[in-house]
């Protein structure tokens, strides 16, 4: 009798084990094999560690759904890690396509992208898969540490120079706003060879560090400087960007604000240096009002600003 009941049990658990394989399975692969894995230990000084409409930061790796590989992404990106792993469980099928998804789709990948200081932003992004559901992001980042370093310092030499305590916040944006297109001009020829797709690699206008280098930039270089200056002045700021433009959104006495320095930043025949100041901290509708062709960006991916 005690045999026949030790063989039913065993048989049971067997049947059991069978039927429910694949949560087993899954309970100690990611339970015991992988959970090492799975948490960013730390971030750098440059992440935001902050959430947004379109996506927030996550402690779950393992997503089971689209929305959830954003938020991944997002955290990942934004901590300043250069390489990280999550998984694809069998229960989300579809969760490998989706994330090929969020990685090729240009709009949301550059959206993920802008959400992120722009020390922490990558110019590459490759995603490699194995056989155990295993996701690998390797992060080639914008900036190199020289650069960083570079350009802080001379961000700190800006402030210094132009910046007084009794400044209020919106005048320390405007000083600084006027400051960069005063010392800047707009790369007509970097922006014709981009046109033309030109891979120029030795102009660097669509960085800070080319900008303060050169005096020269593009939209790209406009923007990550009062990026990384809106930062520094602890403000809430994200970039938003269409398939050929960039600028500011910065968040100011409880409302978002568009701000482009490109455009505020013409450029003249007579070569003379003008600051307007047509797109300072302007609202979305100021900013569809001026159906300017340029700034029509997905909404969806920006939120904040609606």
């Amino acid at each position: 009798m005690k045999k026949f009941l030790l063989w039913l049990v065993i048989g049971i658990s067997l049947i059991f084990i069978y039927l429910y394989r694949v949560d087993v399975i899954e309970f100690i692969y990611t339970q015991y094999i992988v959970s090492k894995d799975i948490t960013i230990t730390t971030s750098n000084e440059y992440a935001k560690e902050s959430n947004f409409l379109p996506m927030k930061k996550t402690d779950d790796f393992f997503p089971e759904n689209k929305q959830d590989i954003i938020d991944i992404f997002y955290t990942v990106i934004d901590s300043g890690v250069d390489s990280f792993s999550f998984y694809c469980l069998d229960k989300y099928k579809t969760c490998t396509d989706d994330v090929e998804a969020v990685a090729t789709n240009t709009a949301l990948s550059s959206a993920i992208n802008n959400y992120v200081h722009p020390y922490n932003s990558y110019s590459i992004l490759n995603i490699s898969f194995n056989d155990l559901g295993r996701v690998t992001l390797s992060i080639n980042k914008l900036y190199t540490k020289t650069e960083i370093e570079y350009i802080n310092n001379q961000v700190e030499q800006i402030i210094n120079k132009i910046i007084t305590k009794d400044m209020s916040t919106l005048g320390q944006i405007k000083a600084f706003h006027d400051y960069i297109i005063e010392y800047t001009d707009y790369d007509d020829k970097r922006a014709t060879e981009i046109k033309s797709n030109i891979n120029n690699k030795d102009n660097i206008s669509h960085k800070a560090n080319g900008l303060l280098s050169n005096r020269l930039a593009i939209c790209g270089g406009y923007t990550d400087i009062m990026s990384i200056f809106l930062n520094r002045v602890n403000l809430p700021n994200i970039k938003i960007s269409t398939s050929d433009h960039i600028w500011n959104l910065v968040y100011l006495d409880n409302n978002w604000y568009h701000l482009d320095l490109t455009w505020d930043d013409p450029v003249l025949t007579s070569n003379r240096d003008i600051v307007i100041h047509e797109f300072f901290l302007i609202t979305t509708k100021e900013l569809e009002d001026k159906n300017t062709n340029k700034h029509n960006y997905k909404k969806d991916l920006y939120l904040e600003a609606n």
